[in-house]
Parts: C-alpha cells; sequence; structure tokens
C-alpha cells in the first residue's frame, strides 16, 4: 500500500509534471509498441494499474466496457474528473485495488492491459495467474514493461489463450 499513497501524492500532477520527463518518453515509446493492440479491445476488459487512465479513457471512447483498476484512489479520481471532461464519464468504473489479488471472479474479462505496472508487483508470478485466472478463454492480455529485470518474465507470458 507504500506505493498507492506514493501515486496518491503524484495524482494531481502526474498527467503534466517536468518532473517525470522520462516517465512521459517511457509512455511514449510504449505507446507506438502496443497501441495496435489496445485499439483492437473488445468485450470487457480491464485496465491494471490504470494511473490516471490513459488507456482507459481510449478504450471508454471506442464504446468498450471497462474496468480501471489502481491502487491509488486519488489517481482514480483524477481519472473520473478526465472523464467527466471528454464525455465519457458514464462508461467510466474504478476499483481500488491491488493487482497482484484481483477482486473479479474467474473468466471476467475479455481483455487486459497493464501498462508499466507490472514492474511495480512484489510477485510478478502471482499476478500473472490472478491476469490469467480473470481473463476468459483466449483472452487477450497487454503488458508493457520497463525494468530489464521482468523482461525475461513477461515474453514467457506475452500470449496466453
Amino acid at each position: 500500500m507504500v506505493l498507492g499513497k506514493a501515486y496518491d501524492c503524484m495524482a494531481g500532477v502526474y498527467d503534466f509534471s517536468e518532473y517525470l520527463y522520462w516517465t512521459r518518453k517511457m509512455e511514449e515509446a510504449e505507446e507506438r509498441a502496443i497501441r495496435k493492440w489496445v485499439d483492437g479491445f473488445f468485450g470487457v476488459c480491464l485496465d491494471v494499474g490504470c494511473g490516471t487512465g490513459r488507456y482507459s479513457l481510449r478504450i471508454a471512447r471506442a464504446g468498450v466496457e471497462f474496468v480501471a483498476l489502481d491502487l491509488s484512489l486519488k489517481m482514480l479520481k483524477r481519472l473520473r474528473l478526465k472523464a467527466k471532461n471528454s464525455d465519457v464519464y458514464d462508461r467510466v468504473n474504478v476499483v481500488v485495488a491491488d493487482g497482484e489479488r484481483l477482486p473479479f471472479r474467474e473468466n471476467a474479462f475479455d481483455c487486459l492491459v497493464c501498462a508499466l505496472a507490472f514492474d511495480h508487483f512484489e510477485d510478478c508470478e502471482g499476478a500473472a495467474g490472478e491476469f490469467s485466472r480473470i481473463l476468459k478463454n483466449n483472452g487477450l492480455c497487454v503488458l508493457s514493461v520497463f525494468n530489464g529485470c521482468t523482461r525475461g518474465f513477461s515474453e514467457k507470458i506475452r500470449v496466453w489463450g
């Protein structure tokens, strides 16, 4: 929960702080790599570690039902404010929870995105197991990581089904 509190402190400035310059650069590179996957989302989707909603809002604008999940209540409040300003407020479903212990039934989601948040998990294998548990058979899971220590593991779990 310490991580959630840290992101609560950053929530108000997260999207535009000059101190997060390298975060924005990583997001730009990641965006080029996973855009086609996220733009193809369908059914009911989950955004794990959604922050202020970079992908959640895109998914909502496409008319896809989704749930945005984060440890930080303040980041989720920021997401809801952004949703209200972009006319997708009624499609924003938020849940404060830990991505390593997802509070959903088995086979609940068609798609899942976890963008630049997987590296924050203490138990990556446990989180991957949770992702697999809540995804339907042949569900789409899109992960992006920025930490070289988890690169080998993420290669193993890139495609399920």
